[in-house]
């Protein structure tokens, strides 16, 4: 069974617009982000209950990508109605002759 055909899971890259703020910060532009669509793998590590000033919860998801997917951790990843901030750097998983997919550790928060 190859890895593609597992990617049974459809989700949305999207790539941030940066702009100058009033104080002269580049931030990131969520409202005219660039959007691509997907095959992957994604499924959910762990979950912990926030206490103190927040009560909620944060998730930890795991993705698996195709090869040809080009994303950075500025990018976010939405599926399934939920958006998630990529975590660290994508990892270029390789065999001993190419690059065999991408994988990005994922963080979810609610509440």
């Amino acid at each position: 069974m190859s890895l593609e055909s597992m990617m049974t899971d459809t989700v949305v890259i999207r790539y941030p617009v940066f702009v100058t703020d009033s104080r002269g910060n580049l931030i990131k532009d969520w409202t005219n982000a660039t959007e691509v669509t997907t095959k992957a793998w994604i499924t959910q590590r762990d979950t912990v209950e926030l206490f103190g000033n927040r009560e909620g919860t944060s998730s930890n998801w795991f993705c698996f990508l195709l090869k040809e997917i080009v994303l950075d951790n500025q990018c976010r990843i939405v599926y399934d109605a939920m958006t998630f901030e990529i975590v660290g750097k994508p990892h270029k998983a390789k065999t001993p002759e190419a690059l065999h997919h991408i994988e990005v550790e994922l963080k979810l928060v609610e509440g």
